[in-house]
């Protein structure tokens, strides 16, 4: 094979202090309730997703990269693989929790290789729905708070660029013209829809008067270029593969963007796979990724013929009494096959804290003795 580009994704770290005082005082006395039919899921669903992240997961995650180093064809590590995060660095949006994460990340990436000559991260940062809180659930905050917070976040690196950020690459993939990584800023900042944990693609800085288009036309305008395949990563999901959890408002109009022809691609879409995280479930479920691109039907629904979504769970949450879910990431693997056809395919491994405790360890695929899955993307 020919080895292209590795990725490394994780999200939803959530890092942020264990809660105490009062707060924390409700959480215990409340923890009897999970037994109780309809109250303790709702309840349980709600508290887990308040907790802060497990220091344990970080430096098990340092460990994993390890395992994915010596997994990896040397032409991978360290010039093709790329780090990416989709969003939720902090529990409630605190600024140093959110600088902690960043941190946290760039450390294990420096001794791991994968920055670049200046030091910096190789990868993209997006962040999440949870860190536009202002210390606190948005819901109970004044509008001026809400916006001072907002303001210092895009005051922030690498939240101070605009978006869509990419794209990262390109990469020259031969016959197939390239393969390049971008990004869509999904996250509302408004008191209602980030309480809701709602999320909706338009212009990057919204709430100024810069009259500028909205992302997904500047992503476009790489249509008319180099034929591509293109990963677009976002916090919320197109697909939405859980139901229990808040999508994007207007996921419709995203997905058909996306599904848009672009002239100089021999009738490719803008984009063949959404990366996302937000729901705090792997999805397709390990074992379940389709072996090529969908043709003639749609099963990620509103993403269309030829396009796939992949979330990522939570990364380090911690969870609340028995709720709570598994800490995964993922390493998506692309490369050219070896024989005439030179077809392009997608390698995934899961890697997974089973119960939240303990190191990362592999997750078997389709073939229950091997834990790679692949997925043919262009024949």
């Amino acid at each position: 094979m020919q080895p292209l580009l590795q990725l490394i994704h994780v999200s939803d770290i959530h890092m942020g202090p264990r809660i105490r005082g009062f707060a924390a005082n409700v959480r215990k006395k409340m923890q009897p309730a999970q037994w109780v039919p309809l109250v303790g899921p709702a309840l349980g669903f709600l508290l887990s997703r308040t907790q802060p992240h497990d220091p344990l997961a970080l430096h098990f995650f340092e460990r994993a990269l390890d395992d994915v180093r010596a997994d990896s064809s040397p032409e991978y590590w360290p010039e093709r693989t790329r780090l990416v995060v989709t969003g939720d660095l902090s529990i409630v949006g605190d600024i140093v929790q959110v600088r902690a994460a960043l941190v946290r990340l760039a450390d294990v990436a420096r001794k791991k290789g994968l920055v670049d000559q200046s030091g910096q991260v190789r990868g993209i940062a997006l962040y999440g729905n949870h860190d536009v809180w202002p210390k606190g659930f948005p819901l109970w905050t004044s509008n001026t708070v809400l916006n001072d917070h907002r303001t210092n976040l895009r005051n922030e690196p690498p939240f101070d660029q605009d978006w869509p950020l990419g794209p990262l690459g390109p990469v020259p993939m031969g016959k197939h013209g390239v393969l390049e990584v971008h990004s869509l800023n999904t996250i509302l900042h408004g008191r209602i829809d980030n309480s809701l944990a709602r999320g909706e693609v338009k212009n990057d800085r919204y709430w100024t008067n810069a009259n500028l288009p909205d992302q997904l036309q500047q992503l476009a305008a790489h249509c008319n270029r180099t034929p591509a395949l293109r990963v677009v990563l976002t916090h919320h999901p197109v697909h939405r593969s859980d139901r229990s959890v808040a999508s994007l408002k207007n996921a419709t109009d995203v997905a058909r963007a996306l599904a848009a022809t672009c002239p100089s691609g021999s009738g490719r879409p803008l984009a063949h796979i959404v990366l996302s995280g937000h729901t705090h479930k792997t999805f397709p479920k390990p074992g379940d990724l389709p072996t090529a691109l969908p043709a003639g039907h749609a099963p990620h629904k509103p993403l269309t013929d030829g396009q796939a979504q992949l979330t990522i769970g939570t990364l380090s949450q911690l969870g609340w009494a028995r709720y709570g879910e598994e800490h995964d990431f993922q390493v998506l693997r692309f490369f050219l096959e070896d024989d005439a056809s030179r077809s392009l395919v997608l390698e995934r491994e899961i890697y997974r804290r089973t119960g939240r405790t303990g190191p990362y360890k592999k997750l078997a695929g389709n073939d229950p003795n091997d834990t790679k899955e692949h997925m043919k993307l262009l024949p």
